[in-house]
């Protein structure tokens, strides 16, 4: 203790004074999970969960070859299996009276078809080139005629993997009866946290796992494995136009997605950059600012969700019924063989993802996002 002027310094005097310590231990909330609570659950008993992708038969082929200047033309497409004989078509997203009449198929990629309902050369232009669309809008039939040779659709198997989640817990016997500030027992309070970690970790599987098995070791696939058909880019001051983009192209390919989940920076660009105008409030006089919550568009009202855990540039669309949880061991804690002067125990659990029909979902990216 050092003396100065007859006065006592009190400022390294620690012997006998109470600590003002405050016993409330805050974590921050970091540990909220909004794409595991918007998924629908489901068991699984199997460590491959596996799903089928069925779509209706192909009524449309983009023509990569014509090799005639007159009718009927030779034209080659992808896979002849979309058309029969007497198919009527016509060039898709046009308005012209021109439609074409298929005379026969060739081969599995090659088939002759004429004009019809008009003369040769009476619409200019009539010729099909490569990169032209055909869609099936009718069949020449004669009455009593027997159905042309079926068409169908294989289905697909999708999959993915189940993936474990595990961590260790250890106290000493010495720790968990040490009074301490906040924590009753050290053991229970670590448990709590690493249930969380737990969390936070499969939330960051469910968007950017990759699937993958190597003897009996596995990884689950996470929606960016899978939501690969639908995409669009572009620069924050584009927003509006992106995301009406692919709403409309989900909702074209047959889908009806309702959330839109966002990191921060995107949920940051919808809000500024959608109409004022277009915004709606039921907040008092006293509240300034606004926020975007749901998007309407023409093909539906779409929920947007932030979350901590995509890509700053990116965000998902999705349709909830074709996507789904799979649990084959819900996170548990289970003491483990004691040895030592220590209790010891773990947190394991193993899940998987189900992510059917990816043409109906879609990603955002915004290049410019931060």
């Amino acid at each position: 203790m050092a003396i100065t002027f007859g006065k006592s310094d009190t400022a390294n005097r620690t012997v006998g004074v109470k600590v003002d310590m405050d016993e409330a231990i805050k974590i921050l909330p970091i540990d909220d999970v909004p794409l595991q609570r918007w998924l629908p659950s489901d068991s699984t008993s199997t460590i491959k969960v596996e799903w089928m992708e069925e779509e209706l038969a192909a009524q449309t082929a983009v023509i990569t070859t014509s090799g005639d200047t007159d009718t009927p033309w030779t034209i080659v497409v992808p896979d002849t299996n979309v058309f029969r004989a007497g198919d009527i078509l016509h060039r898709q997203g046009t308005t012209e009276t021109m439609t074409y009449l298929v005379d026969s198929i060739t081969n599995s990629t090659t088939m002759e078809v004429s004009e019809f309902g008009t003369t040769d050369g009476a619409v200019s232009g009539n010729d099909p080139v490569a990169t032209e669309t055909f869609e099936i809008v009718g069949q020449l039939l004669a009455e009593g005629a027997d159905p042309v040779d079926a068409r169908s659709e294989d289905r697909t198997a999708a999959y993915n993997y189940t993936q474990i989640g595990q961590e260790k817990v250890e106290a000493s016997r010495t720790a968990r009866k040490q009074a301490r500030y906040a924590q009753s027992d050290p053991y229970d309070h670590e448990v709590q946290k690493k249930f969380r970690e737990l969390a936070i970790r499969f939330e960051r599987q469910l968007v950017s796992g990759v699937r993958y098995q190597s003897g009996n070791k596995r990884a689950m696939g996470g929606i960016f494995y899978y939501n690969t058909t639908n995409s669009v880019s572009g620069l924050v001051t584009n927003t509006k136009t992106l995301v009406q983009s692919l709403v409309r192209t989900c909702w074209t390919a047959g889908g009806s997605p309702k959330t839109l989940f966002v990191s921060p920076a995107v949920k940051a660009a919808i809000t500024a950059n959608y109409d004022a105008s277009l915004r709606r409030s039921v907040r008092d006089e006293t509240t300034v600012g606004f926020t975007a919550e749901r998007i309407v568009t023409d093909f539906g009202d779409v929920d947007v969700i932030a979350t901590r855990y995509l890509p700053p540039t990116k965000g998902v669309l999705l349709q909830r019924e074709f996507d789904i949880k799979r649990v084959f061991d819900g996170y548990t804690h289970e003491m483990l063989s004691k040895t030592g002067d220590a209790d010891k125990g773990q947190i394991v659990g193993e899940f998987s993802l189900e992510f059917k029909n990816p043409d109906a979902q879609g990603v955002l990216t915004l290049t410019d996002a931060t």
